[in-house]
């Protein structure tokens, strides 16, 4: 599976939190960052696990 590059992680959490990535608060920025890039791991496996298991449903839906 294809995971977004780290500076596309980077500028939504920017955007979102509104952070400035070179500010004082450069460790909770980092720590928002490293928990951000953990969530959308789990979440992208999870969902390719799912679609994956859909489509071997269907598979053998058609088989029958």
């Amino acid at each position: 599976s294809k995971m977004p590059p780290d500076e596309a992680i980077e500028e939504l959490v920017t955007k979102i939190f509104n952070y400035d990535l070179c500010s004082s608060n450069a460790t909770e920025v980092t720590e928002v960052i490293c928990h951000s890039k953990r969530v959308l791991t789990d979440f992208c496996s999870k969902f390719n696990y799912k679609v994956n298991t859909k489509v071997k449903e269907f598979k053998e839906i058609r088989r029958s």
